[in-house]
């Protein structure tokens, strides 16, 4: 059997990409992605044809990373939804394909933020109530508890990690980086919160070297265990705004649209630095990226 240290499942997509700029060129580290391509340790692995999985038999990683899933169904919750299939049933097939022909020793699940409910209380925890409002947010939490399952009834032992949104990099989409374009053509600045509830919140490269040292140190004790990763700090889309605005000197108006729905909904991560030296602030990684397109 071939031994290697990670394969990254999903690892040409946004975050992968960034995770494995940070991990480097060791030959070691895997990634897989749903297309046919050739590159130097890529896996073709897709979720929807479980015979793409027959490609690791006879190979074994130490750690399994997790990031493919279907990201459509934020803002809705219809049950027909893609997220629904793909990040259920579908990551199911693949995980009960790793326990039985023993692929790995660890699995890091990537889940997010939209798997807690919008009324608990800030901080929000690990422990915290679990009463998702959209597709997306039901489909990972129910692929939290098949990943959980698999680590209580194998000898895999299980990480589970909820991010929230996602910002910066090479991403030149959402609501972070095209309000820094509106604010630098001084155009007016729309927000619009109707039915609003989670946004971008970390910067991806942050998220990723979290990610990278949380795995390399956690102490593996627990079958499974749970971490959010999130700079702790209470920071709302208003005053992102006024940030963006004031940091670029633009004349822009702000205007907010739609009901007034909008929650704050924050994540404690005192769990997260009780294991690494987690010190990135909201502001801090903010300013950094929008001086990037000033310059």
């Amino acid at each position: 059997m071939r031994n290697y240290k990670l394969l990254i499942v999903g690892g040409t997509g946004y975050l992968g990409r960034h995770l494995r700029k940070i991990l480097g060129n060791d030959c070691g580290i895997f990634f897989t992605g749903t297309k046919s391509i050739e590159a130097e340790n890529y896996i073709y692995i897709d979720f929807k044809n479980p015979s793409s999985f027959e490609t690791l038999k006879g190979v074994f990683f130490e750690k399994i990373l997790i990031l493919s899933a279907s990201i459509s169904g934020i803002g809705h919750s219809s049950l027909a939804s893609k997220d629904i299939d793909v990040n259920t049933f579908a990551y199911a097939t693949f995980l009960e394909f790793i326990k039985i022909n023993s692929i790995c020793e660890k699995i890091i699940y990537i889940s997010s933020m939209t798997v807690y409910g919008s009324r608990n209380c800030l901080p929000v925890l690990e422990s915290a109530s679990l009463s998702p409002v959209h597709s997306y947010g039901l489909s990972k939490r129910i692929a939290e508890q098949f990943t959980e399952f698999v680590c209580n009834t194998s000898p895999i032992k299980g990480l589970v990690v909820r991010l929230p949104g996602l910002y910066g990099g090479d991403r030149e989409s959402g609501f972070i980086y095209n309000a820094i374009k509106t604010c630098l053509c001084n155009r007016p600045l729309v927000i619009d919160i109707n039915g609003l509830k989670y946004w971008e919140a970390i910067e991806v490269n942050d998220a990723s070297i979290a990610i990278c040292e949380l795995m390399n140190t956690h102490s593996w004790d627990a079958s499974c265990d749970v971490y959010n990763i999130s700079y702790g700090e209470q920071f709302d889309i208003f005053k992102t705004a006024r940030l963006i605005k004031y940091t670029t000197n633009s004349t822009s108006d702000i205007v907010v649209k739609g009901l007034n729905s909008y929650e704050d909904f924050f994540l404690d991560n005192r769990k997260l630095k009780s294991v690494i030296n987690f010190n990135k602030s909201f502001i801090g990684s903010l300013n950094k990226y929008i001086n990037k397109f000033k310059s």
